[in-house]
């Protein structure tokens, strides 16, 4: 995620997200959650060659929840990823991975969610 330019980024993550809170992708969403926690932990992670990439990519991801981009409100991803988790066995693993996705945007979604660990 690093490595990718910034429009790139600005088309990635709204599309990431967007599909997040389709109900058509409910099947897909394990895999989905478990895609962008693992992005969300890598632009969070630091550089191993102390450049500003992971800070840039974490940037973009924080510009698409709150620029007026077509990514979906926090608030809608913050609702979604409840309703979803309160059924975890449909589709297998869903619980789990949108709890998971929830908590690694969740300081993105809101400030005082990033406090509650």
């Amino acid at each position: 995620v690093a490595a990718l330019r910034p429009s790139m980024r600005m088309i990635l993550w709204p599309m990431l997200l967007r599909s997040l809170v389709n109900p058509t992708m409910l099947l897909g969403l394990p895999v989905l959650c478990r895609s962008v926690t693992q992005l969300v932990q890598s632009a969070r992670a630091p550089a191993v060659d102390g450049s500003q990439g992971q800070d840039d990519a974490y940037a973009g991801l924080a510009q698409a929840l709150h620029a007026g981009s077509s990514a979906p409100q926090p608030e809608t991803i913050f609702a979604w990823l409840l309703v979803c988790a309160h059924s975890p066995m449909d589709p297998p693993g869903l619980g789990l991975n949108a709890l998971r996705c929830l908590e690694s945007l969740s300081s993105m979604l809101h400030p005082v969610l990033g406090q509650i660990r």
